[in-house]
């Protein structure tokens, strides 16, 4: 784990915290354009402009789903990352699509969103709710955004996917989960899997999505 110092300042996303996550932002789309995510593997083209927005929203949502199945088994651990609970890491993969997802558009001419914190009756209107109505939150948010994108209103569709990520970390900061650590881990593990590597999504079953 990291050092926990000034840990409530960084997970509610205030001062420093704003350019610290859209240079996370940066960084994760970066990453994920270099690991061929963002290219058609067959022909070498770019799909930045063309990648299936709806698709890729939908498997944000699938990362919650398992993070609520994470809580189905009693707090099991992950099965990537077995000495953390599912639900962290879901949730931190979670955060992690949707910041490349931002990143793409923002790549593309969208304006970098603010990771404003969350006011201050955020914490306790979600201290209200169950784990899974929290998940249903981020959930409602990801659902918002894919009408935002139906619709042709691009900001605003950023803008639901970044308000997603701020209360992501808002449920993290409930739980005493240090979500910025989690998601440095998984992306270190994403890195290194057999998986992922872009000569095994080449051959036939190959990982696709």
């Amino acid at each position: 784990m990291t050092d926990n110092t000034n840990i409530d300042d960084r997970q509610d996303l205030g001062g420093m915290a704003k350019p610290m996550l859209a240079s996370l932002c940066t960084e994760i789309h970066a990453s994920n354009l270099v690991a061929g995510w963002w290219t058609n593997l067959k022909t070498g083209e770019s799909i930045l402009a063309t990648r299936n927005r709806p698709e890729m929203l939908m498997l944000a949502v699938s990362e919650l789903a398992e993070a609520a199945e994470g809580l189905d088994y009693g707090g099991r651990p992950d099965d990537k990352l077995p000495h953390l609970p599912m639900f962290d890491v879901e949730l931190a993969d979670f955060v992690i699509r949707q910041l490349d997802q931002i990143g793409a558009e923002v790549s593309l001419g969208a304006t970098m969103p603010v990771f404003e914190a969350a006011p201050p009756f955020t914490d306790a209107r979600m201290r209200c709710r169950t784990h899974e109505g929290q998940l249903m939150l981020l959930v409602r948010l990801t659902s918002s955004a894919m009408e935002d994108y139906r619709k042709g209103r691009v900001e605003q569709y950023v803008c639901n996917m970044a308000n997603g990520v701020r209360q992501a970390f808002a449920i993290a900061r409930i739980h005493d989960i240090d979500l910025l650590d989690v998601i440095a881990q998984k992306r270190a593990y994403n890195a290194t899997r057999d998986d992922h590597q872009i000569a095994n999504r080449q051959q036939a079953g190959g990982k696709a999505f």
